[in-house]
C-alpha cells in the first residue's frame, strides 16, 4: 500500500518557507485576504500575517 501525499503546490510551498523561518515568502503563499485563526487570535492579511509568521512557533 502507497502512503504517500502529494500536497498541492502552493501548500507545499508554505510548509517548506516556514520550515526554513522564511516568513516573508510563506506569506506570500496567502491570498491578500485571507484570515488565520490561532489559539483565539485573529490575523487578518500580509502584514499581520508576516507578524505571527515571524513568531510562530517561537
Amino acid at each position: 500500500m502507497n502512503t504517500s501525499t502529494t500536497l498541492p503546490t502552493t501548500i507545499g510551498a508554505f510548509l517548506a518557507a516556514h520550515g526554513a523561518r522564511e516568513a516573508e515568502a510563506a506569506v506570500r503563499t496567502f491570498a491578500p485576504g485571507a484570515v488565520v485563526v490561532d489559539e483565539g487570535n485573529t490575523y487578518r492579511g500580509p502584514e499581520q500575517l508576516l507578524d505571527f509568521l515571524r513568531h510562530a512557533g517561537t
